[in-house]
């Protein structure tokens, strides 16, 4: 027995501040310590000025750290569940996500165990962060084109990526495993996302990986730009019958944006597009 037993109090070894809480929750109920101690008390104890009558304990351990947790009820096994679910995505587990085993046990009052079991707890990439980091940061010009660090932000499709022509982007990697590609219409970001299925290893786990192109046209969906070449130019010839062209080999929402610009200034200029220089 610890020094802060109901025991200890029976037998004089407590000291002073136990015996006094001890003493005060005696007399509340009209006892004294020589009258004994009930069945379902066998087991109190002093923990911080408060009286505890059981204690239970869950040890949680993920293989290499672990934690107790005291119950002054008994927990359900689903309760320890969620215990040991909670307090391993409490962890670190770096931004590639992780798939982590959780033993526990619990040991009751008089420290014998009464129960164990163990989770898997998978834990979800941090996409933000992988999105940023394949954009080189947040001062790059693929971050300046990227359509934003939450991948519902983007718009998906897997059209191009290779596979079958009824499913796109899909492959089979032997057993359960499939990988998925895909990539944003608008900015180019390139996703793979490998599944490891129901036959996995020990610590396997689902991988998401991102990569930004160098260039992205958005009109033409392609690395290296295939879309047609647009001109700005006035309407107006200059004095010598040429063309006055304010804009060449462009992008058409590139010379839209030069036209408005332009129109904008309210100069006297007439700028018009056009596909080829007259």
């Amino acid at each position: 027995m610890t020094d802060n037993t109901f025991e200890a109090l029976s037998s004089g070894l407590a000291d002073a501040p136990v015996r006094s809480v001890l003493a005060d929750w005696l007399e509340e109920q009209g006892r004294t310590a020589e009258a004994g101690l009930c069945r379902s008390e066998q087991y109190l104890r002093v923990v911080d000025g408060t009286i505890r009558v059981a204690v239970y304990t869950l040890r949680l351990s993920d293989g290499v750290s672990d934690t107790e947790i005291e119950y002054d009820e008994e927990p359900t096994a689903e309760e320890c569940d969620a215990e040991a679910d909670d307090w391993c995505r409490g962890g670190d587990w770096g931004q590639d996500g992780a798939s982590i085993d959780i033993d526990w046990t619990l040991t009751g009052p008089d420290g014998e165990e009464i129960d164990d079991g163990g989770v898997t707890v998978e834990i979800e990439p941090d996409h933000a962060a992988l999105i940023r980091s394949a954009c080189g940061g947040r001062h790059t010009g693929q971050w300046e084109r990227c359509c934003g660090d939450d991948p519902d932000s983007h718009d998906w499709t897997s059209e191009g990526e290779g596979g079958c022509d009824s499913n796109p982007g899909v492959w089979s990697t032997g057993g359960t495993s499939m990988l998925f590609r895909d990539h944003c219409r608008t900015c180019g970001l390139r996703r793979t996302h490998r599944s490891t299925g129901s036959q996995r290893n020990p610590g396997e786990h689902d991988t998401t990986e991102y990569e930004m192109p160098d260039d992205w046209c958005g009109e033409c969906e392609r690395e290296e730009c295939s879309c047609p070449k647009w001109y700005v130019i006035d309407q107006t010839p200059d004095e010598d019958g040429e063309a006055v062209v304010y804009g060449e080999d462009l992008t058409r929402a590139e010379a839209e944006e030069m036209v408005a610009e332009i129109e904008a200034d309210d100069d006297g200029r007439e700028p018009l597009l056009c596909d080829q220089l007259p």
